[in-house]
């Protein structure tokens, strides 16, 4: 998840739109959905409420924009995190299939084949082990045999 570092903590009058950008004291700062998290945007939201001109109110078309802003926000991090999950049992699912089997892998100057007799699940994906003592991830195979 990414974080805001160097907030200011003074607040502006803008209202970016998820993907926009609104100035601050410091320059131009990227709100889309991979700039900033939840927590970061609803204590710009407060910040910007609590500063707020008495005689000059937010709007509320305003505050429902932002309200909007922070559910799609919301909404495409949860995507983000299920596609992810997603890719991983893929990833696996791929990487045992492949077990009892021959492949290829390396560049191609340095090709090097081996059969598979485990694979190894870790945190930056499955790790193929092999009978010639090698280790080899999914994306360096080229060729898979019988």
């Amino acid at each position: 998840m990414s974080t805001v570092q160097g907030t200011s903590s003074t607040a502006t009058s803008a209202t970016p739109a998820v993907g926009g950008s609104t100035s601050g004291g410091a320059g131009t700062r990227s709100l889309g959905a991979a700039g900033i998290d939840k927590d970061a945007f609803m204590k710009l939201l407060v910040a910007q409420l609590r500063m707020q001109n008495p005689l000059s109110p937010l709007d509320n078309e305003a505050f429902i924009a932002q309200m909007t802003q922070f559910a799609t926000l919301e909404q495409v991090q949860a995507v983000a995190a299920s596609s992810a999950r997603v890719e991983r049992a893929e990833a696996q699912q791929r990487a045992i299939s492949l077990i009892g089997k021959t492949v290829t892998y390396g560049p191609e100057n340095e090709r090097q084949s081996g059969r598979v007799v485990r694979v190894e699940l870790a945190d930056d994906g499955p790790a193929l082990v092999l009978d010639n003592g090698g280790r080899t991830s999914l994306e360096r195979v080229v060729g898979v045999s019988p």
